[in-house]
């Protein structure tokens, strides 16, 4: 277990999502999207430390460089460490463990399912919020890969940061929480 601060009353929230943003995707076609939960048989193997494998067609799930200290610190800080993803939980919890950050994730503040289409991750992060009512005034951001949440992140009156396919922004999110 991690040494952290207090979370009783949380002010300072950060969601992730998951793939491209945390861990990048190394498929065989690289001309085709792929995420954890692509596939209806999804088995998940680690193949070296920071590195896991879908065995039913060798999609590698790399952990961005960063992310581990990243979300160590936060933790570490008192900041609540969420995730809001577009795949199956069960996918997503067991890509987190074989890259040994499951356990920095506050599990209240998790919400992982597969969505008809694109997600709608401020649905997401309201039905997280709404279920823990002490954040009604904490600061909230979320770190994905894809512009099209920041617009709805700012008329929500919470906070976005991209983080680019090919890297993490681990100092402006550490900047952010002024750590």
């Amino acid at each position: 277990m991690t040494e952290r601060k207090d979370k009783l009353t949380p002010s300072k929230i950060v969601f992730f999502d998951a793939d491209k943003t945390l861990w990048q995707v190394f498929s065989k076609d690289p001309t085709q999207d792929d995420w954890a939960s692509k596939g209806k048989t999804r088995t998940f193997t680690l193949m070296a430390e920071g590195v896991v494998v879908r065995t039913e067609d060798s999609t590698r799930f790399t952990l961005k460089n960063g992310v581990d200290e990243t979300i160590h610190k936060l933790n570490k800080e008192g900041v609540i460490v969420g995730i809001i993803s577009d795949n199956d939980y069960e996918d997503v919890e067991k890509v987190c463990q074989l890259l040994g950050i499951w356990q920095y994730f506050d599990q209240g503040f998790v919400n992982v399912r597969l969505w008809k289409g694109p997600a709608d991750k401020i649905q997401m992060i309201s039905e997280v919020l709404d279920s823990n009512p002490q954040t009604q005034n904490s600061k909230v951001l979320l770190v994905d890969d894809s512009e099209r949440y920041a617009s709805q992140m700012a008329n929500s009156g919470h906070n976005f940061i991209l983080s680019p396919k090919d890297t993490f922004p681990k100092d402006i999110i550490l900047g952010f929480f002024g750590i």
